[in-house]
């Protein structure tokens, strides 16, 4: 399941005004149809494209556009999933090559439709330049307008080739027997250990995903809710090294008065990576299977 285009429910609250680099856009001629014409008439390719516009528990932000027909992905700090789908526009794929120039800028641009159009357009790191991409898409997720006037995140980040590794993967968890929940992701022989303050049973299939088996060591900081389980290291928590997602159309994660997240803990529970398969046992505890 991906993650949606959408506010955490742990969103810090504070910032009561759109930042720099967003706008809104209000009008006939900024509808979806006149838009999709107008980019239409000024780009000579478009292909599919999702786009993720994040803030999680921690008040960690950021912009994620995947194009997977041209094995590319842009990231701003977030590095994993898209929702919804959405059309990328953009003159010669080569445009994307930009290694070493410094940071690709983007602004966000929403109007006032229901479901809101977003547009993300993309600059080059050089000043004065003109957009030479841009992303659109309708907001199903209605996020309303409270995201969009609090979201700010830094307005810049990097387009790359599009790579990440996925395994199958097992959330568990035992009734009444302890706080401990297991991720267990058996291809590649590892497991993420954390405790919550609530003792429901936890059994959920999904996909993980991942880009550098080396940050899958030790302790880090795990951050939940319904739809997506996150892993960031402990001294940098911009940095999202993994994601599991439950499957689709099956059981998400509990959360609220059904499961783990029932009382919010003060800070994000500290998982530990260890290598092989974690086994929970009656007692609360686990014990490792190499």
């Amino acid at each position: 399941m991906p993650l949606q285009i959408r506010a955490s429910r742990f969103t810090k609250p504070g910032r009561t005004r759109a930042q720099a680099n967003t706008a809104v856009l209000t009008g006939p001629a900024n509808s979806w149809v006149q838009q999709i014409a107008t980019l239409a008439n000024e780009y000579k390719y478009q292909c599919s494209a999702g786009a993720l516009m994040y803030e999680d528990k921690m008040s960690n932000q950021g912009l994620r556009i995947e194009a997977p027909s041209l094995m590319k992905e842009f990231t701003d700090h977030t590095q994993f999933g898209t929702d919804p789908e959405g059309l990328l526009f953009y003159h010669t794929d080569t445009d994307f090559d930009m290694d070493g120039l410094g940071d690709i800028k983007y602004k966000v641009f929403w109007n006032d439709e229901t479901p809101r159009v977003v547009r993300i357009d993309f600059l080059p790191p050089r000043e004065g330049s003109t957009r030479f991409a841009s992303f659109i898409s309708r907001d199903t997720g209605k996020l309303g307008d409270d995201f969009y006037w609090q979201w700010s995140p830094t307005s810049s980040g990097q387009w790359q080739p599009a790579e990440r590794t996925t395994s199958a993967a097992w959330l568990r968890k035992i009734t009444g027997a302890g706080n401990t929940v297991a991720l267990t992701i058996d291809s590649i022989h590892k497991s993420a250990v954390f405790t919550v303050p609530d003792e429901t049973a936890i059994a959920i299939s999904g996909t993980f995903y991942f880009k550098d088996l080396c940050d899958l060591d030790g302790e880090c900081v795990a951050d939940y809710d319904a739809d997506r389980l996150l892993f960031y290291p402990k001294k940098d928590l911009d940095k999202l090294i993994g994601v599991f997602f439950p499957k689709a159309n099956g059981p998400g994660i509990p959360i609220d008065d059904q499961g783990i997240d029932q009382w919010i803990p003060p800070t994000p529970p500290i998982a530990n990576w260890l290598g092989g398969k974690a086994i929970l046992d009656n007692n609360g505890g686990f014990k490792i299977q190499t």
